[in-house]
């Protein structure tokens, strides 16, 4: 199964008014591919490639300024009606933990039972204190640029209904991924969610040990994951 389609973009071509940092390179590789289209321009298969992405990566983002990233920035949303997320990268390289989800799950879930250990505990001394979700998305060590949480979903109705939710939340907000388990009424199996930007996977599989489900959220710094998070529970 496909999990999602990632573009990478030359950052520093775009803000200097170009597509590709060398041409002749670029031809020179399409020509001896007997398996790439060689008669389609360049800009189309710019454009072909950009707006069928699920994230995008701007490469050599250390190498403009400000003003640049925000133009650059901007070319690209317009090419995909502003609902496909734009990374920046910059000297250390990719940010692959955003783009495939790497570490940050792990350390999501680590912090949800951790934050449920002693929400329980607490419990023992305010029984006023309730939560219908949580929210622990402190920035993860190693990862200033992007934060993550765990959201426990309710046991829903219709799981296309969540999903058809999920991919309108996750366009509005800029949600880059998004992965767990949901509890569907009448189903033995949970449904397995995957989201790329707003392309979102689900099949019937797996397990879960209690009637809610577990989705953990990654976006950048600056998402709203509390609204996204309570849109997502309805």
């Amino acid at each position: 199964m496909l999990d999602g389609v990632v573009t990478v973009v030359d950052g520093a071509a775009l803000a200097a008014g170009d597509l590709v940092a060398d041409h002749d390179a670029l031809d020179a590789q399409r020509l001896a591919d007997p398996e790439l289209d060689h008669d389609t321009p360049v800009e189309h298969l710019f454009e072909d490639q950009v707006s069928a992405a699920n994230l995008l990566v701007v490469s050599k983002g250390d190498l403009i300024d400000e003003a640049a990233k925000t133009r650059v920035s901007a070319q690209l949303k317009s090419l995909t009606n502003d609902q496909t997320p734009v990374l920046m990268t910059n000297g250390k390289g990719a940010p692959l933990a955003a783009i495939f989800g790497l570490g940050l799950e792990d350390e999501a879930f680590a912090r949800s039972q951790d934050f449920h250990h002693h929400h329980h505990h607490d419990d023992d001394h305010d029984d006023d204190h309730d939560h219908d979700h949580d929210h622990d998305h402190n920035h993860d060590h190693g990862h200033d640029d992007f934060i993550s949480t765990v959201v426990t979903i309710p046991e829903v109705d219709d799981h296309l209904a969540f999903v058809d939710r999920l991919k309108t939340q996750a366009k509005a907000h800029g949600l880059l991924r998004a992965k767990g388990f949901i509890k569907v009424k009448g189903k033995a199996l949970p449904l397995v969610v995957q989201a790329v930007g707003a392309r979102v996977d689900h099949y019937f599989g797996g397990s879960l040990e209690s009637n809610t489900g577990k989705l953990v959220l990654i976006g950048l710094k600056t998402i709203n994951l509390d609204a996204l998070s309570d849109a997502l529970i309805g």
